[in-house]
């Protein structure tokens, strides 16, 4: 194996890690439910759906905006974020996955 494919397979696995650690915590898995449910919402009423502290929230919505599984849009004062629309293949089926999986 060339040592380019080597380190791209290595690089793909720290990626897929990170992935999974950020979408292995509840909180942010229920975040990922609620916007493929209801599309593009604001951190507040992310906030407000889930129950959870608005500074809470917005850190758990950064996390997901860092792996590329949400996109953000920021309209005066408000940001809004939505499921990202360039996700990989792999990432689009594990949401899917926790989308229709109970909680």
């Amino acid at each position: 194996m060339p040592w380019e494919d080597y380190n791209l397979q290595i690089m793909r696995a720290k990626e897929l890690e990170k992935l999974y650690k950020v979408l292995g915590n509840r909180r942010r898995m229920r975040i990922v439910k609620l916007l493929l449910k209801k599309g593009k919402m604001t951190v507040s009423d992310i906030s407000d759906d889930i129950d959870l502290s608005f500074r809470a929230t917005s850190r758990h919505l950064i996390q997901l905006f860092h792996v590329d599984v949400l996109r953000k849009e920021q309209l005066n004062k408000n940001v809004f974020y939505e499921i990202s629309g360039s996700l990989n293949q792999t990432i689009k089926s594990l949401i899917s996955h926790i989308h229709h999986s109970g909680e």
